[in-house]
Formats: C-alpha cells, sequence, structure tokens
C-alpha cells in the first residue's frame, strides 16, 4: 500500500509541474475517444435508418405488386388480355407483374430515391437471361440463406464502386397465379413449380454515403464542441494548480455551459420521442392497408391467409374446431356487363357489408377471397353452425333485393355458399377445410346455385 500511495505522490508532482502538457494530453486521449465513439454511434444509426428504408422500399414493391396481380392482371385476363414481358410490341397486352415491378424500381431510382431494385433468380426466363441470374457471391448466398428461411431477410453492408452500400435480399415466393404459367411456358427454364417455392430474390440496394455526407457536419461541429469543453476544463483545471481564489468562479462558468447542454440534449430526446411516435403511427397506417381490400373495405386475401394460420394452430392447440365458409356471387360477370363495373363495384361492396354484419363474434373474420367470392373464418364452430350462418347469410343477400336482370337463377343477386368444418389434427392442413368448402360451394352450384350446401371430409 505505501508503494503505491508513493508512486501516486510523484504522477501528481509531474503533473503538477508540467501541467500544461499533461493537460494537452488528455486532451488528445478525450478527443480521439470521442470521436470514435461518435463515429460508432453515426455508423450505426446510418446502417439502422438504411435497414429501415429498405425494409419499407420492399414492403412497398411487394403490396404494389400483390394488388397489381390481385386488381388489375385478373380482370385484364376476364377480358381476353394478354400478360407477357413484351407487353409493348404486343396488341393489346400489359406487363406481367414482376416486369411492371422492376420498372417502378428502375423509375423510382431515376427520380432520385438513391435506393435501386432488382429481381433475379438462378432460373431466369430466355429475355431475362442478360439480368437475371446469381451474378455474384452475395447472390449465390442469399439464395441459399433465403431457402433455408424465406421469412428472414439476408442483408450485408458493402462497398461497390468506391460506396457504403446496403444490400437487403427478400425472398420472391412462387404465387398460385403464377404457378400454371410457370409451369406450362413454352421458354420456361424450370418446371414441377409449387406455391410457396423459392422462385426468384428481391434485392434493394441502398447506398449510405449520401446520407453520410449530409450528416457530417453535425458530426464535426459535435466534435468541435466538445472539444472547445474538454479545452476549457484543461485550461480551467491547470489554472486551479497556481491559482486557487479562481476556482470558484471558473466552476460556476462550466457548470452554465453544462447547463446549456443538457437543456439541448433534452430537446433532442424529446424530438426524437416524437419521431418515433410519428414512425409508429405510419406503420400502424401500413398495416391497416396492407390488411385491408381498398374496394370493400373489408379484410384482404392476405389478411385471410394470415388469420386461418393463426386459428388452425390455436384450433390444433386447443383440440377445439375451426368452420368456414365460402361464398360466390351468383352470375357476377353477367352482372357487371349488363349495369357496368361501377355497379358491380357498388354490389360488391353491399355483400362484403351484409356479410360482415351478420359475422358478429369478434374473431370471426369476413374476407374477400377475389373477384366476387368471399370467404369466413370461423374459430369453434361446427359444421351445423357454420351452415346455418350460410343460410342466413344467402336469406340475407336476398332480402336486400339488388335487382340482377341479367341472372338465370332469380329477378334479384343471390348466393351460393359451401360450408365446412374440421377439427385440425397432426397431419391435416388449412388447404384441406379449404377444398372442402371449395366442393361444398361447387355443388351449390352445380345445384341451381342460390343454394347452402356442406362439405365433410373425404
Amino acid at each position: 500500500m505505501p508503494f503505491f500511495r508513493r508512486r501516486l505522490d510523484q504522477g501528481l508532482d509531474l503533473f503538477q509541474r508540467h501541467a500544461v502538457l499533461g493537460m494537452t494530453l488528455v486532451l488528445l486521449l478525450s478527443l480521439s475517444g470521442l470521436t470514435w465513439s461518435l463515429q460508432q454511434i453515426f455508423t450505426q444509426q446510418l446502417q439502422n435508418a438504411a435497414l429501415k428504408n429498405a425494409q419499407l422500399y420492399t414492403a412497398t414493391l411487394s403490396e404494389f405488386r400483390s394488388l397489381y396481380t390481385s386488381e388489375v392482371v385478373a380482370r385484364a385476363r376476364q377480358y381476353g388480355m394478354t400478360i407477357t414481358h413484351d407487353y409493348q410490341t404486343t396488341a393489346q397486352a400489359i406487363p406481367l407483374p414482376a416486369t411492371l415491378s422492376m420498372l417502378l424500381g428502375n423509375r423510382l431510382t431515376q427520380q432520385g430515391s438513391g435506393a435501386s431494385t432488382r429481381l433475379y433468380s438462378p432460373y431466369p426466363f430466355p429475355w431475362r437471361a442478360q439480368e437475371g441470374g446469381l451474378r455474384d457471391s452475395f447472390g449465390e448466398q442469399a439464395w441459399q440463406a433465403l431457402q433455408a428461411d424465406p421469412k428472414q431477410p439476408f442483408y450485408r453492408f458493402e462497398r461497390l464502386d468506391d460506396q457504403l452500400v446496403l444490400r437487403y435480399a427478400t425472398a420472391d415466393l412462387m404465387r398460385e397465379a403464377c404457378v400454371d404459367c410457370h409451369n406450362s411456358h413454352p421458354e420456361s427454364p424450370r418446371r414441377g413449380w409449387r406455391v410457396g417455392d423459392l422462385r426468384g430474390i428481391l434485392e434493394v440496394k441502398q447506398p449510405l454515403d449520401s446520407a453520410g455526407l449530409s450528416a457530417r457536419p453535425l458530426l464535426i461541429e459535435t466534435a468541435v464542441v466538445t472539444l472547445s469543453i474538454l479545452a476549457l476544463f484543461s485550461t480551467l483545471l491547470a489554472l486551479v494548480i497556481g491559482r486557487l481564489h479562481r476556482a470558484r468562479e471558473e466552476a460556476q462558468c462550466l457548470s452554465q455551459e453544462m447547463g446549456l447542454i443538457n437543456r439541448a440534449l433534452e430537446r433532442e430526446v424529446v424530438e426524437r420521442h416524437q419521431a418515433e411516435q410519428t414512425l409508429r403511427t405510419v406503420n400502424e397506417t401500413l398495416l391497416q392497408l396492407t390488411n385491408r381490400d381498398p374496394l370493400t373495405q373489408i379484410a384482404n386475401r392476405r389478411c385471410f391467409e394470415d388469420s386461418l394460420a393463426l386459428e388452425w394452430k390455436r384450433a390444433q392447440r386447443l383440440g377445439s374446431s375451426i368452420g368456414l365458409i365460402m361464398v360466390d356471387i351468383d352470375h357476377f360477370k353477367a352482372y357487371n356487363d349488363h349495369y357496368g363495373h361501377q355497379a358491380g363495384d357498388r354490389c360488391l361492396q353491399r355483400v362484403a357489408a351484409l356479410l360482415q354484419s351478420m359475422a358478429q363474434r369478434s374473431t370471426d373474420l369476413v374476407a374477400r377471397y377475389g373477384g366476387e367470392e368471399f370467404v369466413i373464418v370461423l374459430p369453434n364452430t361446427p359444421v351445423e353452425a357454420a351452415l346455418a350462418l350460410a343460410e342466413a347469410m344467402r336469406k340475407g343477400v336476398e332480402a336486400l333485393q339488388l335487382e340482377h336482370a341479367a341472372s338465370p337463377t332469380s329477378a334479384w343477386v343471390t348466393l351460393s355458399l359451401g360450408a365446412a368444418s374440421l377439427i385440425p389434427g397432426a397431419d391435416s392442413t388449412p388447404e384441406q377445410l379449404l377444398q372442402i368448402a371449395d366442393r361444398a360451394l361447387y355443388r351449390a352450384k352445380a345445384g341451381g346455385r342460390n343454394r347452402c350446401e356442406a362439405g365433410a371430409a373425404e
């Protein structure tokens, strides 16, 4: 103990004799540490912002592609239009969803958004042979990672052309509407596709250097301000050694400056909290938009699929049943042809509103399945109760007396409904419940429409 005390006293004596030099060394070490710390914080914040932007960019493109497929492509095919990659040279044609997604990404890049997108696959069609394919190690690693877990994005930060870039890759899964085309197209590079297979990668490149340059002056300003504070503190401490009578005045001055800094930091905390609250509100709004059908304002097919998967797992855990009703508006194409699409849209809205009002439990979900089809998820509901609700819905729509002069079934708009119920087992799937309800709906149509049928597992 005396040895350490002697060393401490010697060090203090040396520091006292060379106070200015000692404080200069302390100042330089402090500035170096502060600069490194600020750089780390700056880099982390910049990467987090780039990740959030890439996530939002990817979600927006995916949702646009889904909406285009369900709302534009499906309707265009009903009118005999061609959906092709070379739509510009084909009469009465519109672009494929993937083609339009790439065009949208390129347009956003040209308008200075900073980000760029690329949709590619190990199985490119011949007309995309130069653009597609796994061109580098990132593409190959992303393909392996997304095959292992398509729900998790694959990303990394790397320097491309002397620019720091976030490369953010997400899985492009095979959709139901695309399976037949990919398996039957004469120039398809691969056959045997199934719904949910990993068919490609959507990559977003988000440059970080431009954001870093805009924030670097703030970093320099912060370092300069901090350096000034440290220099002042060093000067005060050096003067205190020889001028004890001025210690109180210098300390008060330093305290005032620290108070200003604290108040500035408090304002920054408040502003950051407000920004985070705004971001949460925007995210909640985006979630509602992605789960809601824009025409009928009820749940869309994506929301239905998520809800069915969740209720299926819950029913498996509890050993309870889950009911399902599939609904189709009878002769709706004839309705559209006779009254026009605006009247058809109003008809869909009226039917959706009535179905929604009759599914009264908080756990029930009414969703638009596609076109004039609707689906109702009924947790803990046997087939008898599902069939009874289906009959009530059929009567309710008929009671609306929506005129349908083009229908061979009735003078009013009517429904055909298929009801089903299952207790999920270890080997059963939600698709089996859908198939049972769909077969029941088919029997209702084949039996003359404007009726309900119940399905049973085969």
